[in-house]
Parts: structure tokens; C-alpha cells; sequence
């Protein structure tokens, strides 16, 4: 933890806001917050009244980071943005740190642009903890050798995946005697590379690609990334937040919640592009993207394996 917040720009004991979902099991210690210099914010409901309420936190505790789920980070920086006037109260963060959820290009591009810090994604899991995580303004991201052995295995079968090719996360933890894990499937997937400099000894993760179940696939079966989604849709600023859910294998259902009103045909050509011609695109207007019990919101959805 500590050797990853330093490369996001975060030194140890420096005052941090961890976003949570408060439950009765998981509230709040002043005592540890005090001693850790973290302090957790409840964002079980994040609507205006309680942004403004993590801005003035975030003020009073004259926080450096501030990390959470990235829709969470995604709603703070939006409501930012749109009231220029709260800016003063994040004059002390340094960098925000996206965990659990795709970081949407706009995020980040916003981030850089209006609040002078840094944003980057951490790649972790319940089960063995910070597995790896971005540098400050580059999108690849470095394993925690240390802790961990990695592999990525192909999607079929239990064979290397090559350089750049799309893969099964799978973990052996190093560390954890009390519960050893070997070749443990972390049901994630991305794309492992190697460094360009000759002093970048180990691989690095260039791409994830998120829980096998949720990678979605164009009409002619080839995978997407949900990066490939966010970049497209982010020029619209008619949108305010999107789902993307593929029912079959060439039919796909885009949930838009709007700030104003737009085409759908737009919506529908560019996802076609991305998709195939043969693509069969439904566009829903929505109210609100809801979250999960977790406090997560999925941007995509794949429900391929419930087809016939």
C-alpha cells in the first residue's frame, strides 16, 4: 500500500479520504482514522448535498488523496466542473485514486484539467489485495511483483497468452501462509506487454479488460474494450452517465441517463462503428444508472452466457 501511494503521488500517513459504503459492520473509527491519518467518508448516496458535504471534508482535513470506487470519483469530479466556485476546496489534493470500476478517459482528462492533480486506477481484489496499479500520468500498469507471481493464460484453456494478447488474470500470492494461493483465477482479463526501456525488467499490465463475464464482443466476435466505449461516448456532453449491455451476440441495449436531450441515431452509428454494421443497437433513456449493493456501477454488462 504504501510503496503503491508513492507512486501515485501519496506519501505515507499523509491525510487520505477513503470513500466506503457504510453497513453495520463497517463504520467509521476515529481512533484508527486519527492514528492512520485516513478518514472514511460514507458514500452509500452521492447527490449534490453530499458532494458538497466530501468537498468541505476534504477541506477540513486538508486531504493530499482521496480514494473510492471510480463512478464515485466520476460524480465528485462532474459536480466540480459544473460549480466552479467549490474548486477552492480541493486545493490541497495531489492525486485521486479510482479502485474496483473502469476510469473513464473523461475523468482522468477532467482531473488534469481542472483540479491540477493527478487520477489513476488500482487493479485489486478482495482476496489478495493491491495487485497492481497506474504511475501518474501513464495508463499502464505495474504489477506488484513482490507480493505476487502472475500469468496470463489464454481465454480457452490454461496456455500462455502471448504479448498482447487478451488473457486470464490468474495469481499466486507469495505471502499468504495462512491461506495459500496457487494459480488463483481472479476471473479478470487484460493484455500483458513489455517495456520498451531495456531497465523495465518485468512485464506490465497494458490493458484490463475487467471480469470475463462483462467483456463484450463486436457482431463479429471480436473483444472490446470498455475504454473503446468511454472515448467514444465521452464527446457527447449531452450524456451524463451511460450502461452498455450486449443481450446475444449482435444485439446491444445502450442505457443513457442525459443531461439534455440527443439523437439516438447518433448513438446507435457510433456504436455501430465500433461494433459492426451487423449490430443490432436499442438505445434507453433512463433516470439514473443504479448502483450495485456494493456501491458499484457497472458501465458494461455482457449477458452472452444467458443467450438460448
Amino acid at each position: 500500500m504504501k510503496y503503491f501511494g508513492e507512486l501515485a503521488g501519496y506519501l505515507s500517513h499523509e491525510p487520505l479520504v477513503q470513500l466506503q459504503a457504510f453497513n453495520a459492520d463497517n463504520k467509521a473509527d476515529r481512533f484508527k482514522s486519527f492514528k492512520d491519518n485516513v478518514y472514511k467518508f460514507d458514500a452509500s448516496s452521492m447527490g449534490d448535498e453530499r458532494l458538497t458535504e466530501l468537498l468541505e471534508f476534504i477541506e477540513r482535513k486538508r486531504a493530499i488523496a482521496v480514494i473510492g470506487y471510480a463512478s464515485w470519483l466520476s460524480q465528485l469530479v462532474n459536480f466540480v466542473t459544473n460549480n466552479p466556485s467549490s474548486l477552492a476546496k480541493t486545493k490541497t489534493l495531489k492525486t485521486l485514486i479510482a479502485i474496483s470500476e473502469h476510469l473513464h478517459d473523461e475523468t482522468r482528462d477532467k482531473v488534469e484539467q481542472h483540479f491540477g492533480a493527478y487520477i489513476v486506477s488500482r487493479y485489486s481484489n478482495e482476496e489478495q489485495g493491491v495487485l497492481a496499479q497506474q504511475l501518474a500520468g501513464n495508463e499502464g500498469f505495474k504489477l506488484n511483483h513482490a507480493s505476487y507471481y502472475f500469468e496470463i493464460l489464454k481465454l480457452d484453456c490454461d496456455l500462455p497468452a502471448e504479448p498482447g494478447e487478451l488473457g486470464r488474470i490468474v495469481v499466486t500470492d507469495l505471502f499468504n501462509y495462512a491461506f495459500p494461493m496457487i494459480r488463483y483465477d481472479t476471473g479478470d482479463t487484460g493484455v500483458i506487454s513489455r517495456g520498451e526501456e531495456a531497465e523495465q525488467e518485468y512485464s506490465y499490465l497494458s490493458a484490463i479488460y475487467g471480469r470475463k463475464q462483462d467483456l463484450v464482443f463486436s457482431a463479429g466476435g471480436d473483444p472490446i474494450h470498455p475504454i473503446t466505449l468511454s472515448r467514444t461516448l465521452k464527446v457527447y456532453p449531452e450524456i451524463k452517465q451511460w450502461q452498455f449491455i450486449q443481450k446475444t451476440s449482435s444485439r446491444y441495449v445502450v442505457k443513457l441517463n442525459l443531461y439534455r436531450p440527443i439523437d439516438d441515431k447518433v448513438i446507435i452509428d457510433c456504436v455501430k462503428n465500433i461494433f459492426g454494421n451487423e449490430a443490432e443497437v436499442e438505445v434507453e433513456v433512463v433516470s439514473d444508472i443504479p448502483v450495485l449493493a456494493s456501491g458499484k456501477r457497472r458501465s458494461v454488462i455482457c449477458e452472452l452466457e444467458h443467450e438460448g
